[in-house]
């Protein structure tokens, strides 16, 4: 079943999008400019005072304080030129503000004056749902935002499942490539670790020989049992002998 529905864009909704885009960066870069002139001032003012002047502390916050001004005027200017790059874009862009979209299961269509675009939902680069709009990541580069407030409520849950369906596929298949990804490593580290193994050693299924009881070697204790054993045989014969030249005599 198809889902159509329109949409005006107009330059608040450009404006939103920019700053979704820079609001982090901007962020970041204000709290590391504070962080570095205002260490900056503190240093120069310890040094320029002494520990225990009476006036460090009230020119540390004067100055930390003047340094916050000054940055938070720098945001503010940046943030107007990025709402009159907005006013400008969306002036640029009429032809494309009134959007037309069209979506089922297997395609999503954008339709207005100028242009008309028909991709896959598993074309598309990326897709996310914002407090204010949704936006759709085509290859990469473009993206087409759809603000909400233009919309019905259930043409928003109905978009919203159709682009959670499509994050959850996109997480399934980042799983899956990297579950090949560790299969391939496994299968490379195999190799090396059976090269690495040393060979099994053939244990001696055999009783090990013990050292005889009075010290001497295995071998040394076989030649003398040896020895003993010839010794027996023959002490008998020279008894017999002896005995027979005592009766002799």
């Amino acid at each position: 079943m198809e889902t159509k529905f329109s949409v005006h864009i107009d330059g608040k909704d450009h404006f939103r999008f920019i700053m979704s885009e820079l609001w982090f960066q901007i962020i970041i870069i204000s709290i590391a400019a504070f962080l570095a002139f205002g260490g900056y001032s503190v240093y120069s003012i310890y040094n320029k005072l002494g520990a225990g002047h009476s006036l460090l502390m009230p020119n540390i916050l004067a100055n930390l304080g003047l340094i916050a001004g000054v940055i938070l005027v720098v945001d503010v200017i940046f943030i107007l030129i990025c709402r009159s790059v907005a006013n400008r874009r969306n002036e640029e862009s009429a032809a494309y503000n009134e959007l037309t979209v069209r979506f089922d299961q297997e395609t999503l269509r954008f339709s207005c004056e100028a242009a008309d675009l028909c991709v896959r939902w598993e074309n598309l680069a990326a897709c996310k749902e914002t407090g204010q709009a949704f936006v759709f990541d085509l290859n990469g580069l473009n993206r087409i935002q759809l603000p909400k407030r233009g919309m019905e409520p259930a043409d928003v849950e109905t978009l919203r499942a159709f682009v959670f369906a499509r994050s959850g596929a996109e997480k399934q298949e980042e799983n899956q490539d990297e579950a090949m990804l560790h299969t391939m490593l496994d299968n490379e580290r195999q190799p090396i670790e059976s090269e690495s193994e040393e060979p099994p050693v053939k244990k001696n299924t055999d009783e090990e020989i013990k050292p005889a009881e009075d010290g001497r070697e295995p071998s040394e204790h076989a030649a003398g049992e040896v020895a003993d054993a010839a010794g027996e045989v023959a002490s008998p014969g020279a008894e017999v002998a002896g005995g027979d030249g005592g009766d002799g005599i």
